[in-house]
């Protein structure tokens, strides 16, 4: 019996360390499984992840393409627009010249009316002066001479056509006035309303300095 025991007790010792071995087998079996399958899953996140970075990488580079187009545009714009403006000085530097040399004439013509006035209003008052003469009151009364009324009449033509002469001089200054006021507000309202570039910040300061000093 108690050899029988010995070795029922062998055998249950054999099948318990077999047992063991198989679950520990079983174990490591599973254990590798789920490394294996860890380590594909967090290759497969790395490579999802890469591939989104990529992604990324790209869109980025597409909206520094167009960014890059947009500045090129806007320097362009921007140098066309400093041209124009440049041009546009010019133009008005040039219309200032005219309006300069046009003001200077009206000026002296100005000054030769007003010239012109002083003596016709001088003659006038002279011819005025003439009238209350004895020699023109003696003429006008019918006097002694016989060609009174003759005479009369010139000098009232002639103060008639003084003061024609006088009222269309003074007519005309007054026009080359507001000619000339006119000309001045037109240039003043052309100057204010010219457009103004942008200024590229990238240019020197060397290259800005004729559009500052104006």
């Amino acid at each position: 019996v108690e050899r029988k025991c010995k070795i029922e007790l062998e055998e249950l010792v054999c099948a318990v360390e077999k047992k063991k071995r198989e679950f520990e087998d079983d174990v490591q079996k599973r254990h590798r499984i789920e490394v294996h399958e860890l380590i594909k899953k967090h290759r497969e996140e790395v490579a999802e992840k890469e591939n989104q970075r990529e992604m990324d990488i790209g869109e980025l580079c597409e909206c520094v393409k167009v960014l890059e187009n947009r500045l090129v545009e806007q320097e362009k714009k921007s140098e066309q627009d400093r041209d124009g403006y440049e041009m546009k000085v010019a133009e008005l530097k040039e219309d200032m010249k005219v309006v300069e040399s046009e003001r200077d004439v009206v000026v002296g013509r100005n000054a030769e009316l007003e010239k012109r006035v002083k003596e016709l209003e001088m003659a006038l008052l002279e011819e005025q002066r003439d009238q209350t003469s004895p020699s023109f009151a003696e003429f006008a009364s019918g006097g002694k001479s016989g060609s009174s009324s003759g005479w009369r009449s010139i000098v009232v033509r002639q103060l008639a056509e003084s003061e024609r002469v006088l009222f269309e001089a003074q007519r005309e200054l007054r026009a080359e006035k507001r000619k000339l006021c006119r000309k001045t507000v037109e240039h003043n309202t052309s100057s204010a309303e010219t457009p103004k570039p942008m200024i590229d910040s990238k240019k020197s300061q060397n290259q800005r300095l004729p559009l500052t000093q104006l």
